[in-house]
């Protein structure tokens, strides 16, 4: 995970924008405030900017587990998911179908005990996961999602995203930081050179994607060598 502790951030943000006392103005704590700012709104892009493809952290990828109960439609989805990805059940194997929310309350005789049964559809709808057909038992499910990060809050909080990027939050904040205090040349430029180091952290998680798409097979125009 992070490298830089919470207090870093802050310290090094305050000497970035040339505003020692940032932190003290009228008693908020700006900096720890912008320093949250730039890493909620980078851990929770869809796409990055400057990126024609969308990006997602591993490492907010996670799951959660659970159970059904007997005549009840819904499971509550997890309390920091900001996209649920699959949902699966444990107790019978077996992988369930995404659907849409307009599909599933087209479904009828959700409430009769003759239409339940294991679950094999799933959506999700504001803080819950529906089930169709609705459950006769109890079922343990592992819900597939990507998690909202905790904001920082102790001096010694990092964040859950990997180190190499520190140094991109920080150049954000001090974006944003500068627009705040309205200067709006300097945020720009700042800008500017967070969005190329955000292309070039990316290129790091490209590389897992090396073994899985064939990179090592001999180039095709080597064909004619007979290869």
């Amino acid at each position: 995970m992070g490298i830089r502790q919470f207090s870093d951030f802050k310290a090094e943000l305050k000497v970035g924008v040339g505003k020692q006392s940032i932190d003290s103005i009228d008693g908020v704590d700006y900096s720890g405030k912008w320093i949250n700012s730039a890493y909620m709104t980078l851990a929770t892009q869809n796409r990055m900017w400057g990126l024609k493809k969308n990006f997602t952290f591993p490492e907010l990828e996670t799951h959660q587990t659970a159970v059904t109960e007997d005549g009840s439609e819904t499971v509550n989805a997890p309390s920091n998911c900001i996209i649920a990805r699959h949902v699966w059940d444990s107790t019978n194997d077996y992988k369930l179908t995404g659907i849409s929310f307009e599909d599933y309350i087209t479904y009828t005789g959700r409430d009769t005990a003759a239409s339940e049964g294991k679950p094999t559809e799933w959506v999700r709808n504001g803080d819950y996961i529906y089930l169709h057909p609705t459950p006769d038992d109890e079922y343990t499910l592992y819900i597939y999602y990507r998690k909202r990060p905790a904001y920082l809050v102790a001096d010694d909080d990092t964040t859950d995203i990997g180190a190499e990027w520190d140094e991109p939050i920080l150049t954000l904040a001090k974006s944003i930081a500068l627009e705040r205090l309205q200067q709006y040349e300097a945020s720009k430029k700042v800008r500017e050179n967070f969005i190329d180091m955000v292309r070039g952290v990316v290129g790091i998680y490209d590389q897992e994607s090396f073994d899985r798409q064939g990179f090592r097979k001999v180039d095709t125009s080597y064909n004619r060598f007979g290869y």
